[in-house]
């Protein structure tokens, strides 16, 4: 007979279903870095593939490189060409891309936050997001004290212990150097 006084496990967490992803906004620090191109911006495309991204969504990348939106699209499209896991499918990335957009600006700029956050609310307002946000930190360690004090001043790091919208800051993990 076996023991009944241990905890009985019915069944296995890890093959529940995910629970559905909310509508949010992705900021990508370092938008125009190589970090965004070959990993970044494939794995957003691989999410939307395996049906894991939310049905309304931005991806928004910043960085030091002037681009427009159709440049930023043009570019990030090679990355995913060449470095996702998964075959790009043209009227996939065709509907994708039109949530991918761009700003120029340095992570120590005052104005930067300032333009950041009109142009944040200015796509939730045309997706109808309801202002959940993920910031991406792909940008060196040196930078990450400068961007957590800007989107804190803009008012762009949400509100401490909100739960809707929520706001999260991803800082990657600096390897190497």
């Amino acid at each position: 007979m076996a023991p009944t006084n241990g905890p009985r496990i019915d069944s296995n967490p890890a093959q529940e279903p995910l629970p559905p992803v909310e509508p949010c906004t992705l900021v990508i620090f370092g938008g125009s870095g190589d970090l965004a191109r070959r990993r970044l911006i494939p794995a957003v495309y691989n999410l939307l593939l395996d049906g894991l991204l939310p049905s309304n969504y931005v991806v928004l990348g910043l960085g030091r490189t002037p681009m427009s939106d159709e440049e930023f699209r043009s570019t990030v499209r090679d990355g995913v060409v060449k470095h996702s896991r998964q075959a790009l499918i043209e009227d996939t990335w065709t509907a994708f891309s039109q949530h991918l957009f761009y700003m120029a600006g340095g992570n120590d700029e005052t104005q930067t936050f300032a333009r950041l956050k009109e142009r944040v609310e200015e796509l939730e307002q045309k997706f109808q997001l309801p202002g959940n946000r993920i910031f991406y930190l792909s940008i060196p360690p040196s930078s990450f004290t400068d961007v957590c004090e800007g989107l804190s001043r803009s008012g762009l790091a949400g509100t401490p212990g909100a739960r809707a919208p929520y706001t999260r800051i991803i800082v990657e993990k600096p390897v190497g150097r």
